[in-house]
Order: structure tokens, then sequence, then C-alpha cells
């Protein structure tokens, strides 16, 4: 990954510390570049495979990252956004129990 002309390679070890603690400085540093058009909040899942995410700040083209806050969470992953509306979009997973939390960051991308 480049941000601003330096490099950022994957962290050398595979295991999930390291990967997760290589993506949240990723986000740390996406965060410190677009400081300007992002908003960050959190969202705990409800039990079941979707879950509606609403927040003032999501449009149709925003991009949002998730980052697990518990171990609930970890253990299934990250969702997919399956729906995008104004205010809300639609999270699909496996199976929730609804005890799932996640940071999540809006990016907010102007449409073409």
């Amino acid at each position: 990954m480049a941000l601003k002309g330096r490099q950022w390679p994957l962290p050398a070890s595979a295991t999930i510390q390291g990967l997760m603690s290589w993506a949240q400085r990723m986000q740390t540093l996406l965060i410190q570049g677009f400081a300007r058009d992002f908003y960050t909040g959190n969202v705990q899942l409800t039990a079941g495979t979707t879950t509606t995410l609403s927040d003032n700040n999501l449009t149709p083209t925003s991009n949002v990252h998730f980052t697990p806050t518990n171990a609930a969470a970890r253990a299934l992953g990250i969702p997919a956004v399956t729906a995008k509306a104004m205010r809300s979009f639609t999270l699909t997973t496996a199976s929730a129990t609804g005890t799932e939390t996640y940071d999540y960051t809006i990016f907010a991308i102007p449409a073409a």
C-alpha cells in the first residue's frame, strides 16, 4: 500500500494479531490522510444475518471500514456491506449472536 509516496508492506508475520495490528495502523494512516472526509462510530450487530447501520454521514458512495472490538466480532469476521442508501447500509454476516461490536470509519467519497 502506498500513502503519500511511502510504501507500507504487509507484515512479515502472517499471524492474525500481526495482520490486525497492520490493519489498525493502515486505518490510522488513512484517517490522518483524509481527516476532512471521514466520520467514525460503532455498531453492535443484531442476532441473525443482517444488521442495518444507520448514520447521518452515510451516502451511497461512502466506503466503510470495520474494526472488530470484541472477541465475538473477531471470531465472526468483518461484515459485508450488501446494500447502500442515504444514511444507512445493510450489513450481512454469518449468523451473528447479537453480541458482536465493531468500530467503523466512514470515508466520504463524492459522487462522480
